[in-house]
């Protein structure tokens, strides 16, 4: 299972994710991002979730859904004395502009508008936008912006994420489309700077201050909240 994206350097990933992934499958949660790094608080364990297989951006998630997964992972954390260093366990979902790291992001999100940072020019760009028309075999992500359709061989997509439109979203093969992004009801996705430690930060980001919700502190570790990060560290996706 895992993450599809994780940066946990200083920590046993492999006995974390036997910790963490009982209590995903319990909640029917899949993991997106894990993140071991601190700010100016001191040590956070970050982690973002979502529906599996859900099409929809911010779909599924909401704050009570972050703090019952919070409560049951820092509980099972805490069995487990994995981490010795005081901590705030932060669990949030990605967000309505999820970043995009695997082939299978951009086939389940086909229809959906992305933006992608190119290794190498493509076409001429580096950055392009457009509505994600299919994944090749080869593989490759067909993106239908305003000059036509462009194939990005993955190997050469160095970020990718998707992009809330304000108004309608194209569909595959047409000019326009009725199909919007909706927004989720509570939601606690990365903020600026933590897309720059995620490598996507000049991709743009209409992210909203955070929505916290405070958990039990426990006497060892700092209060477990549904909140965003915030990371300074520059990473690109594998």
């Amino acid at each position: 299972m895992g993450f599809a994206y994780e940066k946990l350097r200083g920590l046993d990933r492999d006995r974390l994710m036997q910790v963490i992934e009982p209590v995903l499958c319990a909640h029917q949660l899949d993991g997106v991002e894990a993140i071991w790094r601190t700010d100016n608080r001191g040590w956070v364990l970050y982690l973002t979730v979502e529906r599996p297989g859900s099409e929809s951006l911010g779909a599924g998630i909401t704050l009570d859904d972050c703090g019952e997964l919070s409560r049951d992972l820092s509980t099972a954390l805490d069995v487990a004395e994995l981490i010795s260093a005081a901590y705030r366990l932060e669990v949030g979902s990605p967000g309505l502009e999820r970043q995009l790291y695997r082939v299978e992001d951009y086939r389940r999100f086909v229809g959906q508008t992305a933006k992608v940072r190119c290794s190498g020019l493509v076409q001429g760009q580096k950055t392009l936008r457009g509505t994600v028309v299919e994944v090749t075999d080869a593989p490759a992500v067909v993106l239908e912006t305003d000059q036509g359709a462009v194939v990005v061989p993955f190997t050469q997509i160095e970020a990718g994420q998707l992009v809330l439109l304000m108004g309608p979203a194209k569909k595959p093969g047409s000019k326009s489309g009725a199909k919007s992004a909706k927004k989720v009801s509570a939601k606690a996705s990365p903020s600026t700077e933590e897309h720059v430690a995620l490598g996507v930060s000049d991709l743009g980001s209409s992210a909203s201050p955070a929505q916290a919700r405070p958990e039990k502190a426990h006497p060892a570790k700092a209060t477990s909240v549904a909140q965003r990060a915030a990371d300074s560290d520059s990473t690109q996706p594998s």
